[in-house]
């Protein structure tokens, strides 16, 4: 598991989430409010929401995002996460409310070696 969790808040910028990503070398972030996942933006979704005459830097991560992030307790097993990860890209781990951290395919394959 990261603990360190990479985000973006809904009002920010799609750019600022872009950067984000990129200085990161992620393909998609968790949008939290509150330190909570409200959804997730990848560059699919930004790719996805660009047309010839929009530039969806300037719009906000809400107008683009995706509104799933799947969240698991930090009990969860691996299997539980393994499934979901089957669906989605990461999944973020949470105790008491709080974003605690993601975990990706690579985290599982390291837990299984």
């Amino acid at each position: 598991m990261n603990e360190k969790v990479a985000s973006v808040a809904p009002d920010d910028s799609v750019r600022e989430a872009d950067q984000k990503m990129e200085e990161r070398g992620y393909s998609q972030l968790p949008v939290l409010t509150a330190g909570l996942p409200v959804g997730s933006i990848s560059f699919s979704d930004i790719r996805h929401a660009q047309t010839d005459d929009t530039d969806v830097g300037d719009m906000a991560v809400r107008e683009v995002m995706s509104e799933q992030f799947p969240t698991v307790s930090r009990d969860a097993t691996v299997e539980k996460v393994d499934s979901l990860l089957d669906y989605y890209k990461a999944v973020m781990v949470t105790e008491a409310g709080e974003a605690m951290g993601i975990v990706t395919e690579a985290d599982i394959a390291t837990a299984r070696s």
